[in-house]
């Protein structure tokens, strides 16, 4: 059985918190009630379809990936983690209070979790 990176599972934690606080905020916050005009109403239309509903949608892939890659034991899919969190970071980086410790932790449960590729010498002899 392979080994899990406890680091990892602490990223997937904070991502799932992080996650789950931007939907919150999308849900919420993130509606005009009574816009009063075209332009304010259009702005947020645009500022939430550019930047917030793509930050929130990568975010929630890097966390998907990063249960997967947890679960899994893949340092590939820890990898893909990683930059998924530096793009919800870069496209919000209002909210990257907890974007960038996963972001960091990813990256170091990159290089703590071993390869599955056994080099060539140490492969057993058949």
């Amino acid at each position: 059985m392979r080994q899990r990176s406890g680091i990892s599972g602490l990223a997937m934690i904070l991502g799932i918190a992080a996650a789950a606080y931007q939907v919150y905020l999308w849900v919420t916050v993130g509606t005009v009630e009574d816009p009063t005009g075209i332009g304010e109403m259009l702005g947020w239309e645009l500022s939430g379809l550019a930047m917030v509903e793509a930050s929130i949608v990568s975010l929630l892939l890097a966390v998907l990936v990063n249960i997967v890659g947890f679960f899994g034991s893949s340092r590939v899919l820890t990898l893909v983690s990683a930059i998924l969190y530096l793009l919800a970071v870069i496209l919000v980086p209002l909210w990257g209070f907890m974007g960038i410790p996963s972001l960091l932790l990813q990256i170091i449960a990159y290089f703590v979790l071993r390869s599955a590729i056994v080099p060539r010498r140490q492969r057993p002899v058949t």
